[in-house]
């Protein structure tokens, strides 16, 4: 038995060794056809992505995507927002356009007009007012009416820049607030809440003289509130 095991195992190491060789002889017989023509060298930076078409390719799809996004809020747009558009729109002359203060702490409009006279809002103030002035040069108005659509648009800031700009230049203003829902010219100015107004006036309780208020940190401006 062990001699069958052995002669089995001695057959088996012989296919096994015959096989070899014939591997062998085959790889010799075998040619490739391929030859180094030069050696592979390490990539100093990566194929992709390239930075320069990504930022290319970024920087135009953003501006394409903001010129659509221009265009359709164009298009729902449904306000004013150029002299020309009131005019042509409304029919009315166009007076100027004032802009917003951004970034007041603690100032009321029109005292930051005293104080920074050539500034943008003060130049918009001064260019409504020359406005007004030419629109009957022979006869100036003496008393403009400053209203406004809906509240909260500026109408009382207006006002009383104009005062301001009226009264910096030497002439005696007076700013009557007529808004009796919301009035809002005594709280601009500061005055106290319980001094008597123009109610108290058309009522025979005070005299003219006792409800207007005089702002002493800007001569030549008065007012009457309620």
């Amino acid at each position: 038995e062990l001699e069958r095991e052995s002669e089995a195992n001695r057959l088996l190491y012989t296919t096994v060794l015959n096989r070899y060789k014939e591997l062998n002889e085959q790889e010799d017989l075998v040619d490739a056809g391929a030859r180094v023509i030069s050696s592979a060298t390490a990539p100093s930076r990566p194929s992709f992505p390239q930075p320069k078409l990504m930022i290319a390719v970024g920087f135009t799809g953003s501006l394409m995507l903001g010129m659509l996004f221009a265009i359709a809020a164009e298009g729902l747009e449904s306000g004013l927002r150029s002299g020309r558009q009131v005019e042509q729109v409304l029919g009315v002359p166009h007076l100027g356009l004032v802009p917003k203060i951004i970034g007041l702490k603690g100032e009321k409009p029109h005292q930051y007009l005293m104080q920074k006279p050539r500034l943008a809002y003060a130049e918009a103030v001064r260019a409504v007012q020359v406005g007004l002035h030419f629109s009957n040069h022979e006869r100036p108005p003496q008393v403009v009416l400053v209203t406004s659509s809906l509240p909260g648009e500026g109408k009382t800031t207006l006002a009383l820049s104009l005062a301001t700009t009226a009264a910096r230049s030497g002439h005696k203003s007076i700013v009557v607030d007529l808004d009796l829902r919301h009035p809002s010219v005594r709280r601009e100015l500061g005055q106290a809440i319980s001094g008597p107004g123009l109610v108290e006036a058309v009522n025979g309780e005070h005299t003219l003289d006792e409800v207007i208020y005089r702002d002493e940190a800007i001569p030549n401006l008065h007012a009457i509130t309620i």
